[in-house]
Formats: structure tokens, sequence, C-alpha cells
């Protein structure tokens, strides 16, 4: 991230640079003094809080047979939620066959999604092991 400054004669950062611009990489407090081409001085202090993307993970696709509803659960309690079928809530029942995506807001505006894949286990009737046919 780039902290910048504004046009002035002179800058002295927190951390000892003296440019107008500072790249950062951590989270923390960072003070600018800065001075005008008529000496007036100013000074300014700016925070920066690092936030981690929540962890979304639905898990492997999963198979559903006739009549089973599948409970998606997107974790991540207190964030903002957005499935592919417009539910906006933490967890969905799934009950048909598809593919189900999720995006998670958390509350520091990081984004993660995640998707799994839902197939119909069909189901095959066989002949009775017992049943024999003559000719």
């Amino acid at each position: 991230m780039t902290l910048d400054a504004g046009v002035f004669q002179t800058y002295t950062w927190s951390s000892g640079e003296t440019t107008q611009t500072i790249t950062i990489n951590s989270s923390g407090g960072y003070a600018v003094s800065v001075t005008n081409e008529f000496g007036c001085e100013g000074v300014d202090l700016v925070f920066i809080t690092s936030a981690q993307n929540p962890t979304v993970e639905l898990g492997p696709n999963k198979n559903l047979c006739a009549g089973q509803t599948l409970t998606l659960d997107a974790g991540n309690a207190g964030a903002g939620y957005l499935w592919s079928n417009g539910e906006t809530t933490q967890t969905i029942a799934a009950n048909t066959a598809g593919s189900y995506t999720v995006t998670v807001t958390n509350p520091e505006g990081c984004i993660s999604s995640d998707a799994v894949n839902s197939g119909e286990r069909g189901y095959t009737r066989r002949r009775p092991w017992w049943r024999h046919y003559h000719l």
C-alpha cells in the first residue's frame, strides 16, 4: 500500500523516509510532518489495519439421492452472504442437482467465495437374485 502526503516542500515520515509517498507492508500508525513553500508545518497521522479474507469451504462435490436435502454452510458467522440461488443466509438447503456458489463478505469488507456441485445419484432397479427364469 502506498501512503501519499500530498504536494509540499519537505516531508518527514515516522518511518524516517523523506519522500512524498511511502510504501508500507504492515499495519500500524504512520505519521508525516510536512512543510509548504511558506514554511508552514502540518502533521497528519493514519492508522492502517490489515484484515484477512474469510475462509469459505463448502467441501467436495456431493451426490444427492431423490428426495434428499443437503445443507450447505458458508461459515463465518456475522458476515454477509450471497448464494447463486439468491439466498442471503449462512446456510442453505440444496435439494436439486446443480452448482451452488456463495460469496462471503466479512465485516472488514474482505470477500471470498467457494462453489460446490451436487449431482443426482441414479437408481437402477435390478432383478432380485432369487428370481429364476426358465425357457
